[in-house]
């Protein structure tokens, strides 16, 4: 019997402003995360380099900057989010 885990997401100041003008990108982002949880490994997420815990997703023209908790619950923690050009400088 597998134990499920529940997922939380936390928003930076930044992150949240953006996911409010961009509600649309917040829904598919959780959609993506819950997707990852179940084993699904077609959506792009790379591990930054540099960096130990720090993942980036891709989702259209914009990157999302976040890491994971893990444990009971796992904690998904976005750090930033924006446009491509400009996200990997305010890291």
């Amino acid at each position: 019997m597998a134990i499920k885990k529940e997922l939380e997401f936390a928003y930076s100041k930044k992150s949240d402003k953006f996911f409010t003008k961009n509600e649309n990108i917040r829904e598919i982002f959780v959609e993506n995360i819950i997707s990852i949880e179940r084993g699904n490994c077609n959506i792009d997420v790379k591990l930054l380099k540099g960096y130990k815990d720090l993942f980036r997703m891709r989702i259209r023209d914009y990157r999302i900057i976040y890491k994971v908790v893990d444990g009971e619950l796992i904690i998904i923690e976005v750090l930033l989010a924006g446009n491509r050009g400009d996200i990997y400088k305010k890291i």
